[in-house]
């Protein structure tokens, strides 16, 4: 499974990805685990880096998506936030650049790549989709905690 987009906007679940030659499109209304939304938290800090950001800038920016790319064997990376304003009723959305985790030719070895913690953090926030692809939810079956008995 190749994940292309997840995305979470505090009321909508959206996983876009990729199983053999086959597109699926997940959307739902469930919540996610309190794991999965502190995984898109935790890509304020890359997010900040990479657009050279002075420190404590993140403060007020909710992540809402990253667009995952797999190009050569190479995955690369938009990050999207929206920032609070207090100029205005509407947030300030900052994409981060596309970039790979190495160099797609190979031969540049100073071409602008994701931060490691960048790289790390968005590997965790797909696992974290993954497992919410397959029914990891905030709100998990009663059959979840109960014990089956064969009495």
């Amino acid at each position: 499974m190749e994940l292309r987009k997840i995305k979470y906007n505090s009321d909508k679940v959206e996983i876009k990805y990729d199983i053999d030659n086959d597109s699926y499109r997940l959307s739902s209304y469930d919540k996610p685990r309190p794991e999965f939304i502190e995984a898109m938290q935790k890509l304020v800090e890359p997010l900040v880096e990479i657009c050279e950001f002075q420190e404590g800038y993140g403060d007020t920016i909710d992540i809402i998506s990253v667009s995952i790319s797999h190009s050569k064997g190479i995955m690369g990376a938009t990050i999207t936030g929206l920032k609070k304003l207090d100029t205005s009723y509407a947030p300030l959305v900052i994409n981060t650049p596309h970039l790979p985790t190495e160099d797609y030719s190979g031969n540049n070895p100073n071409a602008p790549i994701l931060p490691d913690i960048a790289v790390k953090r968005i590997e965790g926030l797909i696992e974290e989709a993954e497992l919410y692809i397959n029914g990891k939810r905030s709100q998990l079956s009663i059959l979840d905690d109960m014990e089956v008995s064969n009495n």
